[in-house]
């Protein structure tokens, strides 16, 4: 069992048809036994490791993961910051172009 934080994403269970998931947020230390779950009122309730919790997890429509998604790697970048690299060499590639570009006109 690693310490810290673990998410993850799973349908309902209180209604697998609906097209609703849970956003399940789990803080762990093992060094104290602790475990934590984010509760849909944003509380943080211990638990027991491996037991079902009913107060456990954020319910979400389906379809809005893709856009929670998307807020998170804006607000981080990719877990690989491939995208936030991109992002900044072609800032700067600009920068450079537009330098040259002044350059070669004042010949």
């Amino acid at each position: 069992m690693s310490e810290g934080f673990r998410a993850y994403v799973a349908r309902d269970y209180d209604d697998p048809l609906s097209e609703n998931v849970r956003l399940f947020l789990v803080e762990r230390y093992p060094a104290r036994g602790d475990v934590h779950v984010l509760a849909a009122d944003g509380r943080w309730v211990e638990t027991v490791e491996g037991a079902r919790n009913e107060a456990a997890g954020i319910l979400f429509p389906a379809a809005a993961i893709e856009v929670i998604a998307q807020a998170i790697e804006e607000y981080q970048g990719h877990a690989s910051h491939a995208g936030t690299e991109a992002r900044v060499l072609r800032e700067w590639l600009a920068v450079e172009m537009e330098r040259v570009n002044n350059a070669l006109e004042a010949r």
